[in-house]
């Protein structure tokens, strides 16, 4: 027998172990491709690994926990895996949305902290780099973009919290539409 708690969390990781792999086998691909003979280092820059490391574990793997958590949660509580793909595509939009929103606020650090995937934090901090600089320095993580990234891992726990929470093994699935049944 296993506990709520044994199961989410297998089927979480499970997912996210998948995903994670995905996306460290096309960083691969991107150093395999570097090294190829006929690349030239006139067109691509010599592989540095912890610019790659660097970029992973400051970006890429708190964005797909953060995806990861939200997609989980709607295909679980809907039990519908349209949903999750039609939260996907949403999920795409959001950087552009926060961007809309935020377009009149002169506090760049408010954007830089909002923004769900660290772009805008990002661009807090390399907004001046020159296109040399943005080549060859590694990305920042000081300051806003740490808090960025704790913010937005807080809110992929607290999804998760309410996920768990709502979460029964015999339930009914979660829709925005009810219809009553006649008996």
């Amino acid at each position: 027998p296993f506990g709520k708690m044994e199961y989410l969390g297998a089927k979480f990781l499970s997912a996210f172990t998948i995903l994670l792999c995905i996306s460290v086998v096309s960083g691969l691909g991107y150093a395999l491709g570097a090294a190829m003979p006929w690349v030239t280092s006139e067109h691509v820059q010599s592989f540095n690994p912890i610019s790659y490391l660097h970029l992973y574990g400051a970006i890429l793997i708190p964005d797909l926990l953060l995806i990861s958590v939200v997609v989980f949660g709607i295909v679980l509580l809907s039990r519908n895996i349209y949903a999750g793909f039609m939260t996907i595509l949403i999920m795409v939009l959001v950087p552009q949305m926060t961007g809309f929103v935020f377009s009149g606020d002169t506090n760049s650090y408010s954007r830089a902290l909002l923004d769900p995937f660290g772009f805008k934090a990002l661009a807090y901090y390399t907004q001046d780099w020159t296109l040399a600089e943005r080549n060859e320095w590694n990305l920042p993580f000081e300051g806003v973009m740490i808090w960025n990234r704790v913010f937005w891992l807080g809110v992929a726990a607290l999804i998760f919290g309410m996920v768990y929470r709502q979460f029964e093994f015999y339930q009914n699935t979660f829709s925005l539409f009810t219809k009553k049944q006649k008996v």
